[in-house]
Protein backbone atom coordinates (compact mmCIF):
# COMPACT_ATOMS: atom_id res chain seq x y z
CA UNK A 1 0.00 0.00 0.00
CA UNK A 2 2.80 2.40 0.88
CA UNK A 3 4.40 1.82 -2.52
CA UNK A 4 1.11 2.73 -4.22
CA UNK A 5 0.79 5.92 -2.16
CA UNK A 6 4.37 6.89 -3.04
CA UNK A 7 3.73 6.31 -6.75
CA UNK A 8 0.51 8.34 -6.71
CA UNK A 9 2.19 11.15 -4.79
CA UNK A 10 5.04 11.25 -7.29
CA UNK A 11 2.66 11.18 -10.25
CA UNK A 12 0.15 13.75 -9.06
CA UNK A 13 1.64 15.55 -6.09
CA UNK A 14 4.69 17.12 -7.61
CA UNK A 15 8.03 17.53 -5.93
CA UNK A 16 7.86 18.31 -2.24
CA UNK A 17 9.25 21.72 -1.37
CA UNK A 18 11.66 22.27 1.50
CA UNK A 19 8.85 22.56 4.04
CA UNK A 20 11.05 23.78 6.86
CA UNK A 21 12.50 26.60 4.74
CA UNK A 22 9.10 27.56 3.33
CA UNK A 23 7.49 27.61 6.78
CA UNK A 24 10.40 29.61 8.23
CA UNK A 25 9.97 32.20 5.46
CA UNK A 26 6.22 32.51 6.12
CA UNK A 27 6.27 32.12 9.91
CA UNK A 28 4.97 35.05 11.95
CA UNK A 29 7.11 33.87 14.91
CA UNK A 30 10.78 33.76 13.91
CA UNK A 31 11.68 32.14 17.24
CA UNK A 32 9.40 29.15 16.59
CA UNK A 33 11.73 26.69 14.87
CA UNK A 34 10.11 23.72 13.07
CA UNK A 35 11.31 20.48 14.65
CA UNK A 36 9.33 18.02 12.49
CA UNK A 37 6.44 17.97 10.04
CA UNK A 38 3.99 15.63 8.32
CA UNK A 39 1.01 15.72 5.97
CA UNK A 40 -2.40 15.47 7.60
CA UNK A 41 -6.09 16.22 7.51
CA UNK A 42 -8.78 15.99 10.19
CA UNK A 43 -10.20 12.54 10.88
CA UNK A 44 -13.57 14.24 11.38
CA UNK A 45 -13.32 16.41 8.28
CA UNK A 46 -16.48 18.18 7.19
CA UNK A 47 -18.30 16.27 4.49
CA UNK A 48 -20.67 17.97 2.12
CA UNK A 49 -21.32 19.20 -1.34
CA UNK A 50 -22.72 17.36 -4.31
CA UNK A 51 -21.11 15.97 -7.40
CA UNK A 52 -22.75 16.57 -10.73
CA UNK A 53 -26.31 17.67 -11.34
CA UNK A 54 -28.81 16.47 -8.80
CA UNK A 55 -32.53 16.83 -8.36
CA UNK A 56 -33.82 18.84 -5.42
CA UNK A 57 -34.58 15.53 -3.69
CA UNK A 58 -31.02 14.31 -4.34
CA UNK A 59 -29.55 17.51 -2.91
CA UNK A 60 -31.67 17.18 0.23
CA UNK A 61 -30.69 13.51 0.66
CA UNK A 62 -27.04 14.33 0.10
CA UNK A 63 -27.17 17.16 2.66
CA UNK A 64 -28.87 14.89 5.21
CA UNK A 65 -26.31 12.13 4.67
CA UNK A 66 -23.42 14.60 4.99
CA UNK A 67 -24.90 16.02 8.20
CA UNK A 68 -25.23 12.52 9.67
CA UNK A 69 -21.65 11.62 8.65
CA UNK A 70 -20.34 14.86 10.17
CA UNK A 71 -22.13 14.17 13.45
CA UNK A 72 -20.89 10.58 13.66
CA UNK A 73 -17.29 11.47 12.71
CA UNK A 74 -17.32 14.38 15.15
CA UNK A 75 -18.47 12.13 17.99
CA UNK A 76 -15.70 9.63 17.21
CA UNK A 77 -12.84 12.04 16.62
CA UNK A 78 -13.49 15.33 18.47
CA UNK A 79 -14.29 15.83 22.14
CA UNK A 80 -14.71 18.82 24.40
CA UNK A 81 -17.10 21.66 24.93
CA UNK A 82 -17.99 24.44 22.52
CA UNK A 83 -15.26 26.67 23.96
CA UNK A 84 -12.54 23.97 24.02
CA UNK A 85 -9.29 24.01 22.08
CA UNK A 86 -10.47 21.08 19.93
CA UNK A 87 -13.74 22.83 19.05
CA UNK A 88 -11.76 25.76 17.67
CA UNK A 89 -9.78 23.64 15.21
CA UNK A 90 -10.68 23.50 11.53
CA UNK A 91 -12.50 20.45 10.24
CA UNK A 92 -12.00 21.44 6.59
CA UNK A 93 -11.15 18.44 4.41
CA UNK A 94 -8.02 20.11 3.04
CA UNK A 95 -4.59 18.52 3.14
CA UNK A 96 -2.28 20.40 5.51
CA UNK A 97 1.34 20.26 6.55
CA UNK A 98 1.41 20.00 10.33
CA UNK A 99 4.59 21.36 11.89
CA UNK A 100 5.74 20.68 15.43
CA UNK A 101 7.68 23.71 16.60
CA UNK A 102 9.59 24.86 19.64
CA UNK A 103 6.65 27.02 20.78
CA UNK A 104 3.56 25.77 18.97
CA UNK A 105 1.96 23.33 16.56
CA UNK A 106 1.05 24.95 13.25
CA UNK A 107 -0.98 23.84 10.23
CA UNK A 108 0.10 25.13 6.82
CA UNK A 109 -1.60 25.26 3.45
CA UNK A 110 0.62 24.23 0.54
CA UNK A 111 -2.21 23.88 -1.99
CA UNK A 112 -4.37 20.92 -2.91
CA UNK A 113 -1.46 18.49 -3.31
CA UNK A 114 0.55 19.84 -0.38
CA UNK A 115 3.45 20.72 -2.67
CA UNK A 116 2.73 24.28 -3.80
CA UNK A 117 4.56 27.08 -1.98
CA UNK A 118 4.33 29.61 -0.55
CA UNK A 119 3.22 28.33 2.83
CA UNK A 120 0.10 29.89 4.29
CA UNK A 121 -0.53 29.61 8.04
CA UNK A 122 -3.99 28.16 8.68
CA UNK A 123 -4.05 27.68 12.46
CA UNK A 124 -1.83 27.18 15.47
CA UNK A 125 -1.98 25.89 19.03
CA UNK A 126 0.56 26.75 21.71
CA UNK A 127 2.83 23.87 22.66
CA UNK A 128 1.90 24.42 26.30
CA UNK A 129 -1.75 23.64 25.39
CA UNK A 130 -0.86 20.16 24.06
CA UNK A 131 -1.16 17.39 26.66
CA UNK A 132 -0.10 14.59 24.28
CA UNK A 133 0.16 13.43 20.67
CA UNK A 134 -0.48 9.69 20.31
CA UNK A 135 -0.99 7.09 17.62
CA UNK A 136 -4.44 5.58 18.29
CA UNK A 137 -3.41 2.33 16.64
CA UNK A 138 -6.21 2.80 14.10
CA UNK A 139 -5.73 3.19 10.37
CA UNK A 140 -8.02 5.08 8.00
CA UNK A 141 -8.59 4.69 4.30
CA UNK A 142 -5.34 4.34 2.40
CA UNK A 143 -3.45 3.39 5.55
CA UNK A 144 -3.37 6.87 7.09
CA UNK A 145 -2.38 6.81 10.77
CA UNK A 146 -5.10 8.13 13.10
CA UNK A 147 -3.40 10.37 15.66
CA UNK A 148 -5.04 11.91 18.72
CA UNK A 149 -4.11 15.34 20.02
CA UNK A 150 -5.11 15.70 23.67
CA UNK A 151 -5.20 19.22 25.04
CA UNK A 152 -4.74 20.57 28.55
CA UNK A 153 -8.43 21.52 28.73
CA UNK A 154 -9.37 17.82 28.36
CA UNK A 155 -10.53 18.10 24.75
CA UNK A 156 -9.22 15.89 21.93
CA UNK A 157 -8.99 16.07 18.15
CA UNK A 158 -7.95 13.26 15.80
CA UNK A 159 -5.99 13.70 12.59
CA UNK A 160 -5.12 11.36 9.76
CA UNK A 161 -1.38 11.51 9.21
CA UNK A 162 0.10 10.44 5.90
CA UNK A 163 3.35 8.56 6.44
CA UNK A 164 4.68 10.33 9.54
CA UNK A 165 8.43 9.80 9.86
CA UNK A 166 10.30 8.31 12.80
CA UNK A 167 11.74 11.80 13.33
CA UNK A 168 8.21 13.18 13.63
CA UNK A 169 7.30 10.60 16.30
CA UNK A 170 10.51 11.31 18.21
CA UNK A 171 9.59 15.00 18.39
CA UNK A 172 5.92 14.28 19.15
CA UNK A 173 6.97 12.26 22.21
CA UNK A 174 8.62 15.41 23.62
CA UNK A 175 5.32 17.28 23.72
CA UNK A 176 4.16 19.15 25.81
CA UNK A 177 7.56 19.73 27.38
CA UNK A 178 9.29 22.71 25.79
CA UNK A 179 12.61 21.95 24.15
Amino acid sequence: MRRLINRLTAAFGGTEPDYIAEIAAANDDAADVVLAHTRCFPAAYTRGGTAGVMSAEGVIRSAALSAAQNTIAGAQHVSGGADSIAAGLSRDADLRILALGDHRVTWWDFGMTGTQPPAELVQSVARADIASITDTGKRAQGGAVVVRFAFVDGSTFDYRFIQPSDEFWAVARTYPTAS
